[in-house]
Order: C-alpha cells, then structure tokens, then sequence
C-alpha cells in the first residue's frame, strides 16, 4: 500500500492539514492561558474590580475568541483526517468518532452546564478524545514503521503518554479547586501541561508529513 507514491502524497498532505489544525488550536490555548493569568493577575490585585469594572465581561470576549479559535482549528484538523480516512482504517474509525464528539458537544450544550447528563457528556468527550488520539497515533506509526523511521514512532509513543497524563491530571485535579484563584491556578498549570503535550504532538504531525513526503 505505501509504495504507491499517490498514497504517500496524500497522506503527507492530509498529516500537513492536521498539523496546520493543531497549530490553531495550541494558539487558541496561548491565547485562553494569557486570559486566565489576566483574570489571576486582577484577582490578586483588586477581587472586585473583575465584576465592578467589567472585568467579567472582558474575559468573557476573551474567552469567546478562543473557543472560536479552537473550533476553527477542530474543523481544520478533521478536514485532514477525512482525507486519511483510506489509508488506514484507524483513520477512518478516529474519523467517525470526531463526528460522535460533535453531537455529544451539542446534546452537551443542550444539556446545560450544571446537568448531570452534562457532566457524563463531558466525561465521554474526554475519553473520546483519549481514543482518537491513539487512533491516529496508531496508523501514523504503521506509516512511519514501514519507512523505518523508528524515531518518530518513538515520539510518538511519548506524545501518547504526555496526553493520557495530562487528560488524568486535569480530571483529578481541576475539580478540587476550592475558591476562584486556586481553581484559576489549576487550570493555569493544567493548560501549560496542555500546551506541552500539544506541542509534542504538532512536531510529531510535521515531523511526519515531512517523512512520507521525503520516502517520495
């Protein structure tokens, strides 16, 4: 299957499409870290100016910009999955399942926040996300293996135990969050884990399309 130089094409284009899609999510996590370290910093100086002077609502926006961010980089990253859904049948399955999390989000959003179908909703995107991701990492890997770039099916082996670490961590930590700034610095520290392990995950993306392209 991956001699055939058509296949290896698209699938360095499609890898290429899932790292620009990665790229715009790490961004929208940048930009929701500097909004809550904001939120931390008018916190500590003033606990009544973040509702007196708008405080709120300013990172309400910024909040907002990032969400949008993220689903901009979602729709990209699941563009390039689509376009790799035959190569590999994970493909394929972690492409189906990225649809599932769309319509578990929006019977979420239904839902409403506080709801306990909310919460089991929340739980499931999660492990969702979890199984996608060794999805991907499983048929990359196959890709990267025949080509014996045993580096890279390294890497991303350590970008597998990155997430599942930090997907852990945030499920255990964030919800002992008592009072505002120590649930702000909770999330301050689980969003940096994040970053870290998808920055891992983009280099390994480039790293990858780079190789099926050069096997050319």
């Amino acid at each position: 299957m991956f001699e055939q130089s058509e296949w290896k094409i698209v699938a360095s284009e499609k890898l290429r499409t899932m790292w620009r899609g990665q790229v715009v999510s790490m961004a929208s996590l940048i930009f929701l870290l500097v909004s809550l370290v904001m939120m931390l910093a008018v916190l500590a100086a003033n606990p009544y100016r973040i509702v007196v002077g708008g405080g709120v609502g300013f990172t309400l926006f910024l909040t907002l910009g990032s969400a949008i961010a993220m689903l901009v980089g979602g729709i990209v990253y699941l563009v390039g999955l689509y376009g790799l859904r035959n190569i590999q049948p994970e493909y394929r399955t972690a492409f189906y399942l990225e649809l599932v999390r769309i319509v578990l989000s929006l019977v979420s959003g239904l839902a409403g926040d506080e709801s306990l179908l909310a919460s089991v909703l929340d739980i499931a995107d999660t492990v969702l996300n979890l199984v996608i991701l060794w999805l991907v990492l499983q048929a990359t890997g196959r890709i990267l293996g025949e080509l014996g770039r045993e580096d890279l099916v390294q890497r991303g082996k350590t970008v597998w135990i990155l997430n599942l670490a930090t997907t852990v961590a945030g499920v255990i930590l964030v919800p002992l969050g008592m009072g505002s700034v120590l649930t702000i610095l909770i999330a301050i520290a689980a969003l940096i884990a994040s970053l870290v392990a998808v920055f891992w995950y983009i280099g390994y993306l480039g790293r990858a399309a780079d190789a099926v392209k050069e096997s050319l």
